[in-house]
């Protein structure tokens, strides 16, 4: 809008400004949308000294003005707390298949992947910010873990737990046969 507080000059509207007449910008980026505004594209504009007032300086023969919001994402610090004792883990960026390692800077909305594989006896789990990975079947021994995505500044834990083990102890009783996995025990 004019810096005289006349109506507001909105999107893709024609309207008459003068050579010398200040316009005020604003630009958000909606909220939880994963944007910040960076910048203006200007033509016709130079910017004043206050904040967001942009003065009309015309633009050649022309004498076009125009304003673009230029956003960008957020970008976020990953932080990989995972201990390799007892197993091996990749971390794979979906968007282009590449290894992403611990302190790394991921754009709003990175799909990640997680591929662990335990040694014998053990099971990874998988924790983005405090919300547990949905438990995985594994293939040929390695475990994939899906649906992880960066909003904010992250931490990723990758760990890999003892499996619990049982000892069954069977007592026959006289008169009864026990039979397990095909074989009978009197």
């Amino acid at each position: 809008y004019k810096q005289s507080g006349t109506a507001p000059i909105g999107s893709g509207t024609e309207n008459n400004v003068s050579k010398g007449d200040k316009l005020v910008l604003n630009a958000k980026a909606a909220t939880k949308s994963g944007y910040v505004f960076s910048k203006y594209e200007l033509k016709g504009l130079k910017a004043t000294t206050t904040e967001n007032v942009y003065e009309v300086v015309g633009d050649g023969e022309a004498k076009e003005l125009s304003a673009v919001a230029v956003f960008t994402k957020n970008t976020y610090k990953l932080t990989i707390d995972a201990n390799t004792e007892h197993g091996q883990y990749t971390v794979i960026n979906k968007a282009d298949n590449k290894e992403v390692t611990n302190g790394a800077i991921l754009p709003y909305g990175t799909e990640l992947e997680v591929k662990a594989t335990p040694e014998e006896g053990y099971t990874p789990r998988v924790i983005l910010n405090k919300n547990e990975s949905k438990k995985t079947t594994p293939d040929n021994g390695v475990y994939t873990f899906t649906g992880l995505k960066i909003t904010t500044t992250s931490t990723l834990q990758i760990l890999f737990d003892k499996t619990k083990e049982y000892a069954l102890k069977v007592q026959c009783l006289e008169g009864y046969n026990l039979k397990l996995n095909g074989t009978n025990y009197v």
